[in-house]
């Protein structure tokens, strides 16, 4: 009954002494968590007639473990093959000793991703992050999570000899 009651004092506590930047954290997880947490966009970039050309690429985002973990899937649907193929699957949760939100990640390439956030609004969770292929060459990148007018709006782009490249969209 005691450890019952610590549990219950402890989780009171946590729930009701967040940091300002783990709420706008969690809402915007939640917002990410609407309709099911599946979010597609076609792809205006496909190629007509290419098997591995997207015509639609797809996130779908889960509760992680936690209340502060998010995990989700960036799929592409191949039309010619009539079928969805996961090519990254991350996570995003909280690191409370340095009140950041941390990103890793696998890709169906054989990329892996580690990044941490730079900037946590209301709206935008920014992130910073590397990622090293098959072949061990790192490159920088920067994304955007953003949820502006019931829609989620995803942006990515990389860093190449020192200097940002033009932003693309993902979703």
């Amino acid at each position: 009954v005691l450890l019952f009651l610590l549990f219950i004092t402890c989780t009171v506590h946590a729930q009701t002494s967040q940091p300002e930047t783990l709420k706008r954290y969690l809402s915007l997880t939640n917002s990410f968590l609407q309709d099911g947490g599946k979010w597609i966009r076609q792809n205006r970039d496909m190629i007509p007639g290419d098997t591995s050309s997207a015509g639609y690429y797809a996130l779908e985002f889960y509760r992680g473990i936690n209340a502060n973990t998010l995990q989700f899937k960036l799929k592409s649907y191949l039309p010619l093959r009539s079928e969805w193929k996961i090519i990254g699957e991350l996570l995003l949760s909280w690191n409370a000793k340095k009140q950041i939100v941390v990103l890793y990640g696998v890709g169906s390439d054989g990329v892996i991703i580690a990044g941490e956030s730079e900037l946590i609004t209301a709206n935008e969770l920014h992130l910073l992050s590397s990622s090293t292929n098959a072949e061990g060459k790192v490159e920088e990148s920067k994304e955007v999570f953003g949820f502006k007018d019931g829609k989620i709006e995803v942006s990515s782009s990389t860093k190449k000899k020192n200097t940002w490249d033009q932003t693309t969209n993902v979703i």
